[in-house]
């Protein structure tokens, strides 16, 4: 698939509003069941988030944002919450 990133720059237009909303419910609830394991991803933006079209009949780009299914990526920055919290400090680089 492509990430969001390319799919949005793509888009002659804004994009439905029920489709972004259908997309962020979906992506919260896939943050929060990593939370609830105990990882935090610290990355999280439209080019690590995947998308693949869901009847895998045509590429995303050609698809409505509804035909898709995100997949978040990318996860080099994420900490276990149980580590300690001084690992994460401003102006610190990670990665």
């Amino acid at each position: 698939g492509q990430n969001l990133a390319e799919w949005l720059a793509r888009q002659q237009g804004p994009v439905a509003p029920d489709d972004a909303a259908t997309l962020v419910a979906y992506l919260a609830r896939a943050v929060a069941f990593c939370h609830a394991r105990g990882v935090l991803h610290r990355d999280l933006k439209p080019s690590n988030i995947l998308l693949m079209a869901a009847s895998g009949a045509a590429p995303p780009s050609e698809l409505p944002l509804s035909a898709c299914v995100a997949k978040i990526t990318d996860f080099g920055l994420s900490k276990l919450t149980e580590q300690s919290l001084a690992e994460t400090r401003t102006s610190v680089v990670l990665g």
